[in-house]
């Protein structure tokens, strides 16, 4: 058998609303965004695992993902109130906002042994976000000078407000005071701007404050914003703030707006993280803000990530003729037969199902980390590349025409480690 020249399926999911169906997927099963533009989002839904939502219509309505704790999943799914379509013991259907479905199935073939790594330096630096929407924020708050001091200050802001009788709305938060944010060009690359000019620390209060405010304080209204919130380990920003928000405010910064001049940006401790809210714009314009989105900030928040490897389906007229090719040019294995495709192992962990459905997708996206070694295989066989770019992206035509598209690597992709124990 040929050595596997893919590590493991990408997808592409059709969405409607490319914002509204972030904030879903993060709700249902953590999904984060490594980057965005208007009609398309990368989207992280395992550490080194990605996927993609894409606008266009014809993209794929379908996915299927293995995960090794389905019990995990369930509990989630019913916190997050997604309705289970197909709720049996080792198999989880749902039908999401657009109406795509997703499978979920348990430990099916070796997933029970699977495992995945990544280098905690690299999974700390690299720069995902989750979207949210909040409602006003009444904030008491009073300058500190660093992080030393807003325990201090915060417990002696909290003792005026029960001193004085004022309804508090969550735990105490840091806010930042930021300016100087320059709005970049699109896919152009600058370097980041922009500034902390003050530091406070906050108590979240249910109402304007009627009485007389303590000394040295202050209150902050917040209007309703949109929100990109970014997990940042603590020992990061605790010497680093200004450096490692800057480069939070600069992440996608022409499609995700920033404020025109000052702004601030929020930030919650939990989870031996910073979670960090920075105001966004949308960049084809603002939208209207439920008065219900005004629980504590960091509330609700999906603490992790439910789904281990995405299960790729490719339409095929001749499955076996296609079960073939796919050994002979990626090194791929047949584990399974039936009446209606084959299922090939692509490499330890990842599965390729190939389907006479004339539903299936018409097109493949893989990850691999022997791109080089794949494009000397597909010109010995004649088979020419229709795209590429410099290094990173290329594909070509496969059986039945399907559509391949071959990816080396990039939002951890290329650092992750997958085996079986």
């Amino acid at each position: 058998m040929n050595k596997p020249l893919a590590k493991m399926p990408s997808g592409t999911l059709f969405v409607k609303d490319l914002q509204e169906s972030i904030k879903w997927y993060n709700k249902a099963f953590g999904f984060q965004v490594v980057s965005i533009n208007p009609n398309f989002s990368t989207m992280e839904y395992a550490p080194g695992r990605c996927l993609f939502f894409n606008k266009d219509e014809k993209s794929s309505r379908k996915l299927v993902f293995f995960c090794k704790n389905i019990e995990a999943l369930r509990r989630q799914l019913v916190y997050a109130n997604v309705e289970m379509a197909v709720d049996e013991e080792s198999l989880i259907k749902i039908i999401d906002l657009n109406g795509n479905i997703i499978e979920v199935w348990n430990n099916k073939y070796e997933m029970n042994r699977f495992q995945a790594s990544m280098p905690d330096f690299f999974v700390n630096v690299l720069i995902r976000c989750r979207l949210e929407s909040r409602g006003d924020m009444h904030l008491l708050a009073r300058s500190i000078k660093d992080d030393i001091e807003f325990e201090e200050v915060s417990e002696e802001l909290q003792a005026w407000c029960q001193q004085h009788n004022i309804p508090v709305m969550g735990e105490p938060f840091i806010t930042s005071q930021y300016s100087g944010q320059v709005r970049d060009e699109p896919y152009v690359h600058t370097k980041p701007s922009g500034q902390i000019d003050k530091v406070y620390a906050c108590i979240p209060l249910k109402n304007i404050p009627r009485n007389d405010l303590p000394a040295d304080s202050e209150y902050i209204y917040i209007p309703p914003q949109d929100y990109t919130v970014f997990p940042i380990d603590y020992t990061y920003i605790d010497t680093l703030r200004n450096n490692e928000l800057r480069r939070r405010s600069h992440f996608m910064n022409p499609f995700f707006r920033r404020p025109e001049g000052s702004f601030y940006i929020h930030e919650v401790y939990k989870d031996d993280f910073i979670y960090a809210y920075i105001p966004y714009e949308w960049c084809e314009g603002k939208r209207g803000h439920n008065a219900h989105e005004s629980a504590p900030l960091g509330q609700g928040a999906v603490p992790r990530q439910y789904l281990d490897m995405l299960f790729s389906t490719l339409y095929a007229s001749d499955p076996l003729a296609t079960a073939n090719w796919f050994g002979k040019v990626l090194g791929s294995q047949m584990v399974e037969e039936s009446p209606t495709g084959i299922v090939m192992q692509i490499s330890h962990g990842a599965y390729l199902m190939i389907s006479t459905n004339e539903d299936s997708p018409r097109g493949l996206s893989l990850i691999s980390d022997h791109t080089e070694e794949l494009k000397k295989q597909l010109a010995e066989i004649n088979i020419e590349l229709t795209a590429q770019d410099q290094n990173n992206w290329f594909a070509f035509k496969g059986p039945d025409n399907n559509a391949i598209d071959v990816w080396r690597g990039g939002f951890g992709m290329e650092r992750i480690s997958i085996f079986i124990v």
